[in-house]
């Protein structure tokens, strides 16, 4: 594989975490609720922290730990831990769909 098919393997992949995040952090996190009054990029300001934990083979309690710290610090809400790992168990679930069908 030459370096400009490197590159272009590199972005579709980084698009797919970015689009997959995003889609889970919205449609299935989603702490605050209220679907239909969010805005699409609510929680974009977490997608490239998870993306980066994720590609970089931060586990359970990593992105545990940040998706409370978000929910329960950073937005002041009460907390969801069953939520909570539920979404890490489906972002490790992507990880791993991910990675397994890059070249």
């Amino acid at each position: 594989m030459d370096d400009e098919s490197k590159k272009q393997a590199i972005l579709a992949k980084l698009r797919r975490y970015g689009d997959a995040v995003h889609r889970i952090l919205r449609h299935e996190w989603n702490p605050i609720g209220f679907d239909d009054f969010l805005p699409e990029d609510e929680y974009d300001q977490y997608v490239d922290r998870v993306c980066a934990k994720l590609m970089h083979g931060e586990g359970r309690q990593q992105l545990s730990e940040y998706l409370w710290w978000a929910e329960t610090k950073n937005m002041g809400l009460q907390g969801d831990h069953q939520r909570t790992g539920d979404i890490v168990n489906r972002l490790l679930l992507l990880r791993d769909e991910i990675e397994s069908s890059s070249p």
